[in-house]
Parts: structure tokens; C-alpha cells; sequence
């Protein structure tokens, strides 16, 4: 179990990097900065959660299908114009506020806190 929530977890990391090292750097917008930041710093709330245990299995996978479908959003945005427009920001915002409350939710049900 530890080994597939490890592998799931690096792969998730490596995943939102690329997307983070994609990201227009030299003349990025507010919105874009905040984005792969709000993402980075979910994928952090994800690891904790698991290694905590406040997340079960079950609830991990969920929400990072979640967080992958976010990832995968975003890259076809940008590759859509070459970049993030402030409406597309604004939607994948919007998606990560759903996420970041899904989060939430899991991480504090107490489900596997003894």
C-alpha cells in the first residue's frame, strides 16, 4: 500500500513540475504565478494528508483525480494560445477553490483518526 500511494504521489509531483517549468517565467501574469502555486501547494496538502493519516487510500486517489484532471485542464489551456488568459485563470481558480474544500472535507471527517 505505502509503495502505490509513493509511486501515485511522485508521479502526481512530477506531473504538476512540468507544468510549473512550462509556465511562461520570464513574463508571468499575477494569475498564473498563483495558479501553479495554489496546485503545488495542493499536492502538498495531499502528501500530508496521506502521510498523517487523514487521508485514506480511498479518499486519496479520489482527490487526486481530481487534482490530475485540474493538471490536465490547464495544459490544454495553455496549449490552446500558448498561455493562460485571465478568464481561463480565473476558471481553473475556480476548480481549485472545488478541490481545495474537497481537501478539507477529507482531511477532517475523521475517518482514520483514532
Amino acid at each position: 500500500m505505502n509503495k502505490s500511494i509513493s509511486l501515485a504521489l511522485a508521479v502526481a509531483l512530477l506531473s504538476g513540475a512540468t507544468l510549473i517549468a512550462g509556465a511562461d517565467s520570464a513574463e508571468a501574469k499575477p494569475w498564473k504565478k498563483r495558479v501553479n502555486h495554489r496546485q503545488k501547494n495542493q499536492q502538498k496538502r495531499l502528501a500530508q494528508g496521506v502521510k498523517d493519516g487523514s487521508l485514506t487510500k480511498k479518499e486519496y486517489y479520489g482527490l487526486q483525480k481530481q487534482q490530475s484532471k485540474l493538471n490536465r485542464m490547464e495544459t490544454k489551456m495553455r496549449l490552446s494560445d500558448g498561455g493562460l488568459s485571465p478568464k481561463e485563470a480565473a476558471r481553473l481558480e475556480s476548480s481549485q477553490d472545488r478541490l481545495s474544500k474537497n481537501i478539507y472535507k477529507q482531511k477532517h471527517d475523521d475517518q482514520n483518526r483514532n
